[in-house]
């Protein structure tokens, strides 16, 4: 029996249970955010960061962090990559508690997990400053104080059918607390196909060859995820906590390109048949040690241990003209990475205008990539292919920081951080090869309070981060596409790449007053140097896209981020929050030729969003619109994409039928925009134009929670 099956019956049969028993408490209370103390710190604290509570996160009923992000302003994302306005994905650092994610990472986070979120746009020495285009850190929820089972299964219909059903149970035994969270999630999807015109031009601009690309997708995912924790306090001040997790994903998917053609000659291949068969599971656990030294000294060590095994069978039937085999490939690919970390934090007191903070970390990962192909033509000829790879990826750090108050409330933060990176990794195809690189990021940020009720305020701050190359860009195996074109290359890894280093200078006006209109006005200026782009160069008869750096890029932002509580303005109005952001920005990359030379073709970002909280029934609503631009942006020297202006629009409501038990029903995407793109690749011989044509849908969900 499937898990749909199982949770239709059961929502059903909890929701009756509860309104027989429960009925006479029918009156919903107004959503505080739980992050109240953590917000009213950051409007405290000289380092610049905004703070997202698990309220906001989950009020539209996800249950993936990914989609709960999507409506956050500020935040774009894009494919399931989450990113903060202004840069591309690559650019945004995600950390987990304040570190780097094990396992999985935010793959498989659901939002039960996380307490709230904070949004560095300069980042703080504490945390690692490999993040260009800011940091996201997630906190994770701690073990509550007292007993507590929660419960809450989802049902969902998107381009395919989505299932969910989380348990979290918490207890104490006197100084130990403990927590368990299990979660279990099945997911169907089989998409419209997706349409892909292509039609290249001689110089003279004459066509000399078109046709076009119908490409059908089918997939099925299933997942699983434990995560237990423990946590043990003395009386003598030790604090040992312990968590650890357990992933197992399962996929299964199905791809089929059809090519029709109009003109000119025809590619090797005109249909290609590729199933996918992978197994994911991760694990990973940390030990967290906290206490005082010296009577007065605030130590923190953790140590971290993390592990992600990956298997993938492909089977890739390819056809000529006439239903011909022209090849059959067959690949299985085994890629273990595991990570071993640890780190020291000390505070160390002064007195009460300074917070002296500093600490050391190293961690330690290996990645084996095994990859067999084998080649079977025509002629039943095979060929097999070794493609595997090994690295091993050593990083150290220290920081120190100290945060100043001066005056009644103003404050000054400063921070020093050195990060260093060495990757040594060899293949069966590849020399051995070493990249090692090493950063200093001094971070300076102010704070000035402007009137005594703290409701007014300035900051300003400079900071120095930068972007290591990712591991896939350095040591990603040879990787062959059949019908390879400028717009369809092989892929290859450098390991010469270098770091890409940026300043960055943040200032920013805010005001905010409880249960009042709230504002701030911020603008970012970026700098960075030995920028990497993917560029595509014919070498070895053959098209290959391969990442390199390029030279420097600048980013310009400003943001206006406003809330209105309708009531602070009319006192008998409804229970109505209204809220908008809006953010532009302009961009360049100096090697490449004026206008399109942008970083990103996102040059503006609205979010607004309006919630009513009925007064005399438990009845909330809300609804969100989102809206971002599209441009002309060179990627590199040989490729042009044009994207377009995208609107999504949200609702959802929330009835509370009793104290302790609720349901969430969301429509996201009511707009369904289909999703265009064109993409222009030029060479010598000639020009080739890509259409891409993707339809989007309408997703429906329906959350129910109950605590018991």
């Amino acid at each position: 029996m499937s898990l749909r099956n199982i949770l239709f019956p059961s929502i059903v049969a909890t929701i009756v249970w509860s309104q027989q028993t429960k009925a006479q408490e029918n009156n919903i209370q107004r959503v505080d955010i739980k992050a109240k103390s953590e917000n009213e710190n950051a409007s405290k604290d000289a380092v610049s960061k905004i703070v997202i509570a698990n309220a906001e996160l989950t009020r539209f009923g996800d249950v993936s962090f990914t989609d709960a992000m999507k409506r956050v302003p500020g935040i774009i994302v894009d494919q399931g990559t989450i990113q903060l306005v202004g840069l591309n994905g690559k650019y945004t650092q995600i950390l987990i508690d304040g570190e780097m994610p094990r396992g999985l990472g935010i793959a498989g986070l659901n939002l039960k997990m996380v307490e709230y979120v904070e949004i560095y746009n300069l980042g703080t020495a504490e945390f690692s400053t490999q993040g260009i285009g800011g940091t996201i850190n997630i906190v994770l929820k701690k073990i509550p104080k007292t007993a507590k089972h929660e419960i809450s299964a989802t049902v969902g219909r998107s381009d395919g059918s989505i299932a969910n059903l989380e348990w979290q149970g918490a207890d104490k035994l006197g100084d130990l607390s403990y927590s368990l969270y299990i979660s279990a999630d099945d997911a169907n999807s089989n998409a419209e196909a997706q349409r892909i015109s292509t039609s290249v031009f001689n110089p003279q601009g004459s066509n000399i060859q078109s046709y076009e690309n119908l490409n059908g997708k089918r997939s099925h995912t299933q997942g699983i995820r434990f995560l237990p924790k423990f946590q043990y306090k003395s009386e003598d001040g030790w604090n040992i906590r312990f968590t650890s997790g357990l992933n197992f994903n399962r996929l299964t998917y199905q791809s089929a390109d059809a090519y029709t053609y109009f003109s000119g000659a025809r590619l090797p291949i005109e249909f290609l048949d590729f199933n996918v068969n992978s197994h994911v599971r991760s694990a990973n656990a940390s030990l967290n040690i906290s206490n005082k030294i010296l009577r007065d000294i605030g130590l923190i060590f953790t140590f971290g241990l993390g592990g992600v095994e990956f298997n993938d069978s492909t089977k890739n039937h390819n056809f000529g003209s006439e239903k011909l085999v022209v090849l059959d490939r067959s690949t299985t690919r085994k890629r273990f990475s595991n990570t071993v970390d640890s780190s020291l934090k000390l505070t160390i007191p002064t007195n009460d205008e300074h917070n002296i903070v500093g600490g050391v970390s190293a961690s330690t990962r290996s990645v084996n990539n095994t990859q067999f192909q084998l080649d079977r033509l025509p002629d039943q000829t095979t060929m097999l292919s070794d493609l595997g790879t090994h690295a091993t990826i050593d990083k150290y750090a220290f920081f120190v920081q100290d945060e100043w108050r001066f005056g009644k409330a103003s404050s000054a933060y400063f921070g020093l951080r050195w990060e260093g990176l060495r990757l040594q990794s060899e293949g069966a195809q590849q020399l051995a090869a070493q990249n090692v690189s090493g950063v200093w990021s001094p971070i300076v940020q102010t704070l000035w309070q402007l009137n005594p009720e703290r409701t007014d305020r300035l900051r300003f701050g400079v900071a120095r981060t930068y972007q290591a190359p990712l591991d896939t860009t350095l040591i990603t195996p040879k990787f062959y596409r059949p019908n390879n074109t400028i717009a369809n290359p092989n892929i290859i890894g450098n390991s010469a790449l270098k770091p890409e280093l940026a300043w960055s200078i943040e200032a920013a006006y805010e005001h905010d007053r409880e249960d009042s209109w709230s504002y701030s006005v911020r603008t970012i200026i970026r700098i960075i140097e030995d920028i990497q782009r993917q560029e595509i160069r014919y070498f070895d008869n053959a098209w290959w896209a391969q990442s390199v750096n390029v030279g420097r890029g600048i980013s310009k932002r400003i943001d206006f981020n406003t809330t209105l509580p309708l009531k602070c303005r009319f006192e008998n109005s409804p229970d109505i929050d209204f809220r908008f952001y809006l953010s532009k920005n302009w961009s360049s990359v100096s090697y490449l030729p004026k206008p399109d030379n942008l970083l990103t073709p996102i040059t503006l970002n609205i979010t607004a969003s309006a919630d009513y909280k009925a007064k005399d029934i438990p009845l909330n609503l809300g609804i969100s619109l989102r809206y971002r631009d599209g441009n002309s942006i060179l990627l590199n020297s040989t490729k042009r994409e044009v994207s377009h202006a995208q609107k999504d629009l949200d609702i959802y409501a929330s009835w509370k039928f009793a104290n302790k038990a609720q349901l969430k029903l969301s429509i996201d995407n009511l707009l369904m925009p289909v999703k265009q793109t064109q993409a222009y690749y030029f060479d010598l011989d000639s020009t080739t134009i890509q259409n891409n044509r993707n339809r989007s849908y309408r997703s429906l969900s329906l959350k129910y929670e109950t605590t018991l």
